[in-house]
């Protein structure tokens, strides 16, 4: 497969020297240095007309008669590189395959191995996450995103709302969240301290999820220069005075996460309480959603079983409202692919009605495009410290300048062929759309 059908052993060799010369080398420099293969992928052999063949394997193979016999590289420099590391050794003598009883035996297990994850089936990468958690360099920036990660969780280990912020947070860039989590500036703001590997916070449990909930969404939102410097994270936290705690939720001292003592006030994440008449007495309705003054369901408080929700359309074209009553028929987790392109088709739907009644913008206007301008037209302070925080999430998850990944994520879900859908990403992306289709959806209905 790398190199096409070779006509003798030495045209074999040369055709995967000539695929890359450079990491061949490196392969048998680490053989060299470890003195063995990988004992994780043993190669895979058949035996055919009284020979055994390698069918998997093959530049290991390549490596080890190589270094053996340098003369067998046609390029004279190749050739003397090999010489070169075979003045080291030459590498194991015997390596043991596994013998499949034909190629079309071996053929699942190679497809496996070089054609990526296979819906889980194959080899899953490592997110930046996982590679830190495994090399655990504390030092590094990576280190100190990781530390502040496992604190968060530790702290708020049953409120998914804030988990999914932190995970799409992490995901995005792990090197970004170190970086903004190392600023003494920005811990100071957010009122957390990182001693060793442990994250103490300086603030009661509600303070501290809003300013973490904030924080961590504009991480997974917003695109890495915003946080590049330290005059860029000065700027950050000027912007986001709004959500950081102040002097009255100030703990007698900073304690770590499993001494963050719970939120008493009724209207934090550790209230569970299912009853519904309680829920409405908390200012929520019975599905969990939280309720504005004028009784709109904007942002739940709970995880979402279904897109948008609790959500009703009552002044959109009739197509929509059943669109949406569809879509809701799906659960998440059981149909987040299927759930993740309703959830764009009933945006789209919704958007285009209103932009070309009120004449915000063409239809043919890509998606992204569509989102800021019925904010602007929704909300005219939507980039100034009035704006309206409940479109605030809508607008970072569709300007361009702020990464976008918002509708990103909603056209992967429908042109991206090898794109696996999250049900924690469909989650984010219903919270973040929904006050925007409550508010336009209200707006249609002052203007009938």
């Amino acid at each position: 497969p790398r190199t096409g059908a070779s006509d003798s052993q030495r045209a074999a060799i040369n055709a995967l020297i000539d695929e890359g010369p450079g990491q061949l080398l490196a392969l048998a420099d680490d053989i060299l240095t470890q003195e063995m293969l990988n004992p994780a992928e043993s190669p895979i052999a058949v035996h055919e007309d009284g020979h055994y063949v390698v069918v998997e394997g093959n530049r290991r193979l390549a490596c080890l008669k190589l270094l053996r016999n340098p003369d067998l590289a046609d390029d004279p420099k190749v050739a003397a590189q090999f010489r070169a590391l075979a003045a080291r050794g030459t590498g194991p003598d015997e390596v043991e395959p596994w013998v499949a009883a034909d190629r079309q035996s071996a053929a699942h297990w190679i497809r496996l191995r070089h054609t990526g994850e296979n819906g889980g089936v194959g080899v899953r990468s490592w997110n930046p996450e996982q590679q830190q958690r495994f090399t655990r360099q504390k030092h590094t920036q990576a280190g100190r995103a990781l530390i502040f990660a496992d604190g968060v969780r530790g702290a708020f280990a049953d409120d998914s709302e804030l988990l999914q912020a932190l995970d799409a947070a992490t995901q995005r860039s792990l090197t970004t969240v170190g970086r903004v989590v190392s600023d003494p500036h920005v811990r100071r703001a957010f009122g957390f301290e990182i001693h060793g590997e442990d994250v103490a916070f300086h603030h009661n449990r509600r303070a501290t999820r809003i300013a973490l909930l904030q924080l961590l969404r504009d991480l997974g939102a917003f695109p890495v220069s915003k946080f590049f410097t330290k005059d860029d994270r000065s700027t950050y936290v000027q912007a986001s005075k709004a959500h950081l705690p102040g002097a009255d939720s100030l703990l007698p001292h900073p304690v770590t996460a499993d001494a963050l003592p719970p939120d008493t006030s009724g209207n934090g994440s550790d209230d569970k309480d299912d009853d519904a008449s309680d829920t409405e007495a908390d200012g929520q309705d019975a599905t969990g959603q939280t309720k504005t003054g004028s009784g709109k369901r904007t942002r739940p408080t709970r995880e979402e079983a279904v897109v948008y929700e609790g959500l009703r359309l009552r002044h959109v074209a009739p197509r929509t409202r059943k669109t949406l009553g569809e879509a809701q028929k799906l659960t998440i987790n059981d149909a987040p692919h299927v759930s993740s392109v309703m959830l764009r088709v009933v945006l789209e739907l919704v958007l285009t009605e209103a932009g070309l009644r009120f004449k915000w913008f063409k239809e043919s206007e890509p998606l992204d495009k569509k989102v800021v301008a019925a904010i602007r037209r929704l909300d005219p302070n939507y980039l100034g410290p009035k704006a309206n925080p409940e479109l605030k999430n809508a607008y970072n998850a569709s300007a361009r300048d702020r990464g976008g990944v918002g509708i990103i994520d909603l056209h992967a879900a429908v042109h991206a062929i090898d794109k696996i859908a999250s049900t924690s990403d469909v989650r984010a992306r219903s919270a973040d759309f929904r006050p925007l289709l409550v508010a336009i959806d209200e707006l249609l209905g002052q203007n009938p």
